[in-house]
């Protein structure tokens, strides 16, 4: 089914979306990130060997959480015996690491690198032999891309996650008491050797009492946290924003209120079907939860994954863009307009609008995250104008990909729009004066 608008007369008026420009109610977060990066494997599994820099480049990636990367940036692979000296050169193999993170570096993203392991089925999940030294060696991963240990790199990298999921066994095999050891030992070194630095973890899978007795660690032993990072995979939004508001609570409650708050991984639960999130289903989803997690206390984001990998990938295999790319390019867009202005909007519909800077721009986003499409009337009023202005309506659906549906002029500093949206679709409308 095309999206269509209707007329006037035949519009039935129950949904309304409410934009008044003229009310400020905050600053946008760009949330937008993703985990991996834009480069595939070098030499492996060739049908999955992309170079996504344009499309990042479109998307407007702020942020990339090293985690998965093909087996690359694990302490194994950096430092493959663990046998050895962790000061020795030698003993460090970071060259196809290097190849990625300058990728990233190229395109203008900070970089999260998780210290840790991706999942495998080996026994990566247990804990290190030696504590100590697999902090030390995790210290000199961070002077590699800090001060440019064993030809490295210079201030390349300022967020560094300890471990992932250690509440899921398939990533932590140890205690509870083991995980926050490790912890408290390797952020405690890599502070004391860069106190700007930002460490932080736990990458929770899910477990909210973990996290608690992680932040009840952390604020009796003063072990440093700069931010606590957590993963979710649902098919409703608001479990996203109700997941944020817990854990803000949790960090306000132990101390940690003015720490930064990251969604390290973040996606709709693929379950068996994989290309779930690459239909409008994962488009629909990724904006209404950009457009909810504005107001959650949330710093951060990077979406699992921004690849080609089946399970979660932006992309399909082949390298063309699924739907959840042109959400992301909307979103760059969106984002570039500082201010948040006043939207109400029926419970059908998730909606934000925004302001630039220059008042030369309003943008409003609607997704309807359901399986109905519905009718509803656009009212923006106040509009920092008052002479003639051009709006176009956008929509990214089961067969629109950001295509203009409906564009037109008009003056004054008011608008009234009726439209209708397809099920699990999402709507764009942009505003500018004429001059």
């Amino acid at each position: 089914m095309t999206m269509a608008l209707i007329s006037p007369g035949s519009l039935n008026k129950k949904y309304t979306v409410n934009v008044d420009c003229s009310k400020i109610v905050g600053k946008t977060v760009n949330l937008i990130g993703v985990n991996d990066g834009p480069m595939g494997p070098y030499g492996w599994m060739e049908i999955y060997v992309n170079d996504f820099t344009k499309q990042y480049i479109d998307m407007g990636v702020q942020f990339i959480r090293v985690h998965d990367l093909w087996g690359l940036a694990d302490i194994d692979v950096v430092f493959p015996n663990f046998n050895k000296d962790p000061t020795d050169e030698s003993a460090y193999d970071f060259f196809l690491t290097d190849k990625h993170i300058k990728y990233m570096l190229n395109i203008g993203a900070q970089i999260i690198y998780r210290l840790g392991y991706s999942y495998s089925n080996s026994q990566k999940n247990k804990p290190p032999s030696d504590f100590e030294k697999w902090a030390e060696v995790c210290l000199h991963v961070v002077k590699h891309y800090t001060e440019g240990w064993a030809n490295g790199m210079h201030n390349a990298i300022k967020y560094w996650e300890i471990w992932n999921e250690p509440d899921y066994e398939s990533f932590w095999a140890g205690t509870v008491e083991e995980y926050f050891k490790l912890y408290d030992i390797t952020a405690r070194k890599i502070k004391a050797y860069n106190p700007s630095l930002l460490v932080g973890g736990p990458g929770l899978a899910n477990k909210i009492e973990f996290l608690e007795a992680f932040l009840r660690m952390c604020r009796y032993n003063k072990t440093p946290l700069d931010f606590v990072s957590w993963h979710i995979y649902t098919n409703n939004p608001r479990d996203v924003y109700d997941r944020a508001l817990t854990i803000r609570s949790l960090m306000e409650r132990y101390g940690f209120s003015d720490r930064l708050c990251i969604i390290t991984e973040w996606n709709v639960d693929v379950s068996n079907d994989y290309d779930l999130c690459r239909r409008s289903f994962g488009a629909s989803f990724a904006a209404a939860t950009l457009i909810l997690l504005q107001d959650a206390g949330v710093d951060m984001t990077t979406f699992y994954r921004g690849d080609s990998w089946a399970w979660g990938g932006i992309f399909y295999r082949n390298g063309t863009a699924g739907k959840v790319y042109y959400t992301m390019v909307a979103f760059k867009e969106i984002f570039s307009n500082i201010f948040r202005v006043k939207c109400d909007s029926d419970s059908n519909l998730y909606a934000m609008a925004t302001r630039s800077e220059d008042d030369k721009s309003i943008i409003l986003v609607v997704s309807n995250h359901a399986s109905k499409g519905l009718e509803y009337v656009i009212k923006i009023s106040n509009l920092p104008w008052s002479g003639p202005f051009y709006y176009e309506l956008l929509s990214i659906d089961d067969t629109s990909n950001l295509d203009v549906v409906l564009s037109g002029k008009s003056s004054g500093n008011n608008l009234e729009l009726p439209a209708s949206i397809n099920p699990y679709s999402v709507q764009i409308l942009k505003l500018r004066p004429e001059s």
